[in-house]
């Protein structure tokens, strides 16, 4: 089973970004993007998850490990639409 620091760190090495380009993307620092990876972040604010998606190319979603298949972010109509059920399931807990 891949937990969510390992999709984050398969994706960012699929589009060979580098820790450093993430963080300055995400306004973060290194170390915060790198404890990400590792697993030491284990709840991941909902206000870094969506952008750091965006940044990797890929869903929210997947990055929770609640979908497997990397989706195509070109497609937002989708891809918003699973974020909203998500986020409503994640509110209702």
């Amino acid at each position: 089973m891949v937990n969510i620091g390992q999709r984050i760190q398969d994706r960012r090495r699929e589009l060979n970004l580098s820790i450093e380009e993430i963080a300055k993307r995400l306004n973060k620092n290194r170390t915060t993007v790198y404890r990400y990876e590792r697993g030491d972040i284990g709840n991941l604010p909902l206000e870094t998850l969506r952008p750091l998606a965006e940044i990797l190319e890929t869903t929210p979603a997947y990055l929770m490990g609640w979908e497997d298949k990397t989706n195509d972010m070109n497609t937002p109509e989708i891809s918003q639409r699973r974020f909203t059920e998500l986020l409503s399931f994640i509110d209702t807990e």
